[in-house]
């Protein structure tokens, strides 16, 4: 797997601090239900892509076929990075330290 399927990975370990947080530290005043929401469409966008990139290998060489694959791969990677954004958001007005 390439490293940014290791992204659940952090996803997760959000989650988890969120949930087993202390009522008066940061992670308990995390928005929770929109970091998964954004987290959720991050992980499906970076499974489309890379399936979608590896179609090309089997695409038809000069046909519309592989420009549309790059248009929706470019949208799927331009929507994730809202997202991740959305997530610093998240974080930085939960008071997450460093963000």
């Amino acid at each position: 797997k390439t490293p940014l399927y290791r992204i659940d990975g952090a996803f997760s370990a959000i989650r988890k601090a969120a949930l087993d947080a202390d009522p008066n530290s940061w992670p308990a005043s995390f928005d929770l239900d929109s970091f998964d929401e954004a987290g959720e469409r991050i992980l499906f966008a970076i499974q489309k892509v890379d399936g979608d990139f590896y179609s090309v290998v089997f695409a038809s060489k000069g046909t519309s076929q592989v420009v549309q694959i790059y248009k929706e791969s470019k949208a799927q990677v331009d929507n994730s990075i809202e997202d991740f954004d959305r997530i610093v958001r998240l974080l930085r007005e939960a008071g997450c330290p460093g963000v």
